[in-house]
This record gives C-alpha cells, structure tokens and sequence, in this order.
C-alpha cells in the first residue's frame, strides 16, 4: 500500500513521539538538562496550539502507521517572516531510501510557498552523511559550518548551516 502524506492531527501526537524516540537522530546530551519534559504529548499539543499557524508538522502514513515526519516553523517578526526554520525530520529506518524524505520536504515546501515563504534553513549533523545527500540532492545549499559544535562520544561534531531559496 502507498503512503499517505499530509498535516498531523492533534490526536496523532502521541504516535510521533513514540516514533521519534525510536527513530529521530540521537542527540542525547542535548536534552539531558531540560527542565521541561519536551517528550510529553501535552508539550507538544500546547506547542501547536500556541504556535498555531506558524508551525507545521507533516507526516507519511500507511495503514494508520507513521512512517515518517517534518517539522518547520515560520518566522515569528516581520523581518523573518519569509523566512521558515525546519525543526525536525525523520524517516523509519526501514523505509529510508525509498522517496518518503523527499515527499516529506516536497510537502512541506509547498505548505511554505502557499504561507509566503522565500526560504527554508536549517542546520545538521556533519556526522549524518544520509541525510545531507539527501538534502543537497532536494537543492538546499550548504550556507555555513560551524566546527566541533557539540561534543559526543567519537569527539565531536561540526553543524552543517543548510538553505533554500523557494
């Protein structure tokens, strides 16, 4: 059966943060001093109300399952308000490779155009060499690296600055 892409429903939260914890990229120094449970489902609930408009979650379906998700927020003041900043993405393990990530970021993109936008930025992981081919393959352009940015077990990692003119 096909996929099915389109915005989360508020009730479907609770399954994408049981997929995201399987299956986002692992960073866990960064949420170890949180003083916020920002894995809860009413975090998240309260976050989409709150942002309302100017956030977007799209996810691939089948057969009612998640098999993957992106997330981007537009900018808040006038002054960056044809701007968007893509929060997060992940794709199922098992089905990477096989045009939902592409999907994914062709919806997101279109829900960005339609809202103004002018481009997309976001930053990655050096270390997550997948997901910058994918990336560089949907035409976002390295902007910026910013070196051993966060320590990790291997050392560390650099943050590769990454942009898209709509």
């Amino acid at each position: 059966m096909k996929e099915t892409i389109r915005q989360i429903r508020i009730w479907e939260v609770p399954q994408l943060l049981r997929f995201r914890a399987k299956y986002d990229y692992k960073i866990p120094f960064l949420s170890e001093s949180s003083k916020v449970d920002k894995d809860s489902s009413i975090y998240h609930i309260l976050k989409m109300i709150w942002h309302g408009k100017r956030m977007a979650t799209f996810i691939a379906l089948r057969d009612k399952e998640v098999l993957g998700y992106i997330s981007i927020v537009f900018g808040k003041y006038k002054k960056f308000q044809g701007n968007a900043y893509l929060v997060s993405a992940a794709v199922k393990k098992e089905e990477r490779g096989q045009g939902i990530g592409t999907k994914l970021f062709r919806a997101v993109e279109g829900h960005a155009r339609e809202n103004g936008t002018r481009r997309i930025e976001f930053d990655v992981f050096s270390s997550n060499k997948r997901a910058l081919e994918l990336y560089k393959r949907l035409g976002y352009e390295v902007e910026g690296v910013k070196r051993r940015a966060v320590e990790n077990k291997q050392g560390s990692d650099d943050l590769v600055f990454m942009a898209k003119f709509l």
